[in-house]
């Protein structure tokens, strides 16, 4: 029940974020048309948005793209591989099984959930 409860808990903040950078964008989209005709007052707000399966699939892939969406030009390509690379060796190393009581099921411990 706490994992269903965890679940719904997380869905419901993506939710909440969800409604709050569409409020944002609609902040973002007035302003831009109290300022025209004034060039160096413009403002724009971009969502990236990617699939969870895209993650868990490529996560040095993934990791490249978001560095390209969050940091653009400043940072080098070579930079962002690596960062990538990084994170890709973390993630698989997280994804390993260990011996710690909360990780999996013992032949002789009865199961928590």
């Amino acid at each position: 029940e706490l994992a269903t409860i965890d679940k719904f808990k997380s869905f419901a903040l993506m939710a909440n974020d969800l409604i709050l950078f569409d409020e944002v964008q609609s902040m973002v989209e007035e302003a831009a048309e109290l300022n025209q005709g004034y060039p160096t007052r413009h403002r724009s707000f971009e969502l990236y948005t990617m699939s969870l399966d895209d993650w868990i699939e490529n996560p040095s892939g993934s990791m490249h793209r978001f560095l390209d969406f969050a940091i653009g030009s400043h940072m080098s390509p070579g930079k962002k591989h690596e960062v990538a690379n990084i994170y890709e060796r973390h993630y698989i190393d997280v994804q390993m099984p260990t011996k710690h009581v909360t990780s999996g099921k013992y032949d002789d411990k009865p199961e928590l959930m």
